[in-house]
């Protein structure tokens, strides 16, 4: 087996595996969206942490999912009390509240959640997590439909 150079794309790649075109496609879309998943996941274990360090959840480790076939989310369970049963983050909307600790976040249908009780908190889709809590905390910031069109 030879040694893939540094440079080498990631379809050069999979053919010096030997993967079959129509694996390797999806081999690939799958890696970039795990990649894009691995390169969010210190912004998000960040606000999490935030979140316990104002009483809001429990210390937790975020994990990221693929909720669509490209496409990554992360939830954070809030605490009994908090203002939220949890919060979701997902690449296509940013941040939300959600209503089940159970099942944050919810059945994928390709369009933002809304419904009693789902906040989107940020027009940006990596806020700053102060502002993340501030919009948690007071009802007054956000709103019923995703803010940004990311």
């Amino acid at each position: 087996m030879t040694a893939c150079a540094p440079a080498a794309s990631l379809q050069q790649t999979a053919r010096e595996l030997g993967y079959p075109t129509l694996v390797h496609r999806a081999a690939i879309a799958y890696a970039v969206t795990e990649l894009r998943g691995r390169t969010v996941l210190p912004y998000l274990q960040q606000v999490a942490d935030k979140l316990v360090a104002a009483g809001l959840a429990s210390a937790q480790d975020v994990t990221v999912v693929h909720v669509a076939d490209d496409v990554v989310a992360a939830a954070v369970v809030l605490a009994p009390g908090a203002p939220a049963a949890a919060l979701v983050w997902d690449e296509r909307w940013g941040w939300r509240t959600a209503t089940s600790r159970r099942h944050p976040l919810g059945r994928e249908t390709g369009t933002p959640p809304e419904g009693e009780g789902i906040r989107y908190l940020s027009g940006q889709l990596q806020a700053p997590a102060t502002d993340i809590l501030e919009a948690l905390s007071d009802s007054r910031h956000g709103s019923r439909r995703p803010i940004c069109s990311c």
